[in-house]
């Protein structure tokens, strides 16, 4: 029985391993020695306690599992891990990046709070749009919550509103805040905040990169800077002061103007 173990061990440890990218790539992902890897998967020697455990961690199987029988191991392995045709390799950089995300969730956690996000607005250069901004954490990770409001369109009253929403994630990594918005049915929102280091601070400035959702849906490139409300949910009246505001507005503080100015 201890041989047929070791004999499923060796085997799912060369199916595992064919899955990444090289041999080489694996033993550094690993922090292994390539050559002690090459004996693990050739069966001339079995890694110990302590690999397992590694190898665990690195790709989210566990130990126990890699004692399965090869056809077992290897239909378990990709429906759990995938769950889908990508790559091992891709799914596997998404586990990773999760996990990093998760990690910064502490670090990220002094920005939850409610904020209005100002930006300017290309097609109107004498108008600026505030929308409501929510930075919230929710099972270990960080999200981003934004609402705009613009008049609809056709309405001459101007006082007939559309809201639009926006879901991010969020994950530090540096000190950047990247940003990731998949939200809207016709596009895919990026986006890099600059994480303040002093404490409290009232202004965060960043920038976003998507794609139009009008027109010839052209490529854009966005500055933006957030105003800190306080470290809370959003409220009605939050929300009810955003829109197009013209740019002289007394409701934009100079520092939003000059951050603006300066990209």
């Amino acid at each position: 029985m201890k041989n047929q173990y070791v004999y499923h061990l060796t085997k799912n440890l060369k199916t595992l391993v064919a899955a990444q990218a090289s041999v080489a790539e694996t033993a550094k992902r690993l922090d292994i020695n390539r050559q002690q890897l090459n004996k693990y998967i050739s069966g001339a020697t079995t890694p110990s306690l302590r690999v397992l455990s590694i190898l665990s961690r690195t790709f989210g199987i566990p130990i126990d599992d890699f004692l399965l029988a090869p056809e077992e191991f290897t239909e378990r392995y990709f429906a759990q891990s995938t769950g889908t045709d990508f790559p091992l390799e891709v799914t596997t950089k998404i586990d990773e990046i999760l996990h990093a995300a998760a990690e910064a969730a502490p670090d990220l956690k002094a920005y939850c709070g409610t904020y209005f996000r100002i930006s300017k607005m290309p097609s109107m250069p004498h108008k600026m749009l505030r929308a409501m901004f929510y930075i919230y954490q929710y099972e270990g990770l960080t999200f981003g919550l934004a609402v705009e409001v613009f008049p609809t369109p056709g309405d001459p009253s101007g006082r007939k509103l559309f809201f639009r929403r926006q879901a991010t994630m969020m994950h530090l990594r540096g000190d950047r805040v990247y940003t990731f918005d998949a939200s809207q049915d016709t596009r895919f929102l990026f986006g890099i905040l600059y994480a303040e280091t002093m404490p409290g601070f009232d202004f965060l400035q960043g920038h976003s990169l998507g794609v139009s959702d009008y027109g010839s849906r052209q490529i854009f490139s966005q500055p933006y800077v957030l105003q800190r409300l306080g470290a809370r949910r959003p409220t009605l009246s939050d929300i009810r002061a955003c829109g197009i505001l013209d740019r002289n507005d007394p409701a934009i503080p100079e520092e939003v103007l000059h951050r603006l100015a300066q990209v």
